[in-house]
């Protein structure tokens, strides 16, 4: 049991070093995110505050996290044996506020998608039906991992017995393969609507990017089922599942990090734009940055707008420059 511990231990101050800088990057790019927001753009929108939110329950997975590592090494280093409803409360808490993290990134992502596509109402359908699938395959693995033994029985195989084991580890793996192949259709969906809205091929590709490394999640998703089930059940170890911890911990920091800094290009164009104005001892010339009263214009809408070849009357343009929008506040 102490040889079991220690690796364990090992394992945790690994994840829990890893998560530490990856909660911090994720924790400034929310931040970016809300001061462009509020400071540059004046409003804060629904699929900000979801951001947050999954923020949050990347921070609880981190602190109950910490606490577990915490318990383990007590009775690694000075021998004090822990409450095991305390590590098993614990190490529930932690697991669940994956599937509840993934299911808020995913709205957030479904809210911006049925803004750009608002006048397409089969998309607006299918966004909607993937972030209600979503929440309630979240939901279900949530309750499972919460009202039964099979994290415990999962974490160290053989420590104790659980009748509903394999059916822990079988909607653990539809979760996991579902969140894949939602967020593939996600990419697909992002692509399309960067592909017909009218804007430069380099905003377009860095818009894009980001879009893309927020929705990395599928990859990680696929990732991890590919070394959970790389080896045979029967040769599943204690080590061997704790790892795969590594991969969830990479899936909410890629979908925080990716979906945040894809909004806060209205804040680096002002940035890019003070550069240069300080570079050449003048104030930005360009329509980019429109002002009033020496503050940048509370909205991007104006920005876009501005930028338009005097075609105000023209529907298709509006919808692109809508489009355009959006995007720039993803």
């Amino acid at each position: 049991m102490a040889a079991l511990f220690q690796e364990l231990s090992n394992i945790l101050h690994q994840e829990v070093a890893m998560t530490v800088v990856c909660f911090t990057i994720s924790l400034v790019s929310v931040g970016l995110r809300f001061w462009t927001k509020i400071m540059v753009l004046r409003k804060v929108q629904v699929d900000d505050w979801l951001l947050a939110a999954a923020l949050v329950a990347f921070g609880v997975l981190f602190a109950f996290q910490c606490y577990l590592t915490y318990l383990i090494d007590r009775f690694v280093k000075h021998g004090k044996i822990p409450d095991w409803q305390t590590i098993t409360t614990t190490l529930k808490t932690a697991v669940i506020m994956y599937p509840v993290s993934m299911a808020l990134l995913k709205m957030a992502l479904s809210v911006v998608l049925v803004r750009v596509f608002g006048a397409n109402k089969r998309i607006k359908i299918l966004v909607w039906a993937i972030a209600a699938f979503t929440v309630l395959s979240s939901l279900v693995t949530s309750i499972f991992v919460a009202a039964t033994c099979g994290t415990m029985a999962s974490l160290i195989p053989g420590l104790t017995k659980c009748s509903v084991l394999t059916a822990y580890n079988d909607i653990g793996t539809f979760f996991a393969a579902a969140n894949s192949l939602t967020d593939l259709v996600l990419v697909v969906l992002s692509v399309a609507a960067l592909w017909d809205v009218r804007m430069a091929r380099w905003q377009k590709v860095s818009t894009l990017a980001l879009l893309l490394l927020g929705m990395t999640t599928w990859v990680v998703s696929l990732a991890r089922l590919i070394w959970t089930y790389g080896v045979p059940q029967s040769q599943w170890t204690a080590a061997h599942n704790t790892k795969s911890v590594f991969f969830s911990i990479v899936e909410i920091f890629a979908g925080i990090t990716g979906t945040s800094l894809s909004g806060i290009r209205p804040l680096a164009r002002i940035w890019q734009e003070k550069i240069r104005s300080s570079l050449k001892g003048s104030y930005p010339s360009r329509g980019v940055l429109s002002t009033t009263h020496g503050r940048p214009a509370s909205d991007s809408t104006e920005a876009v707008i501005t930028k338009t070849d005097g075609e105000p009357g023209h529907n298709s343009r509006r919808a692109q420059d809508h489009n355009v929008i959006e995007l720039q506040e993803v």
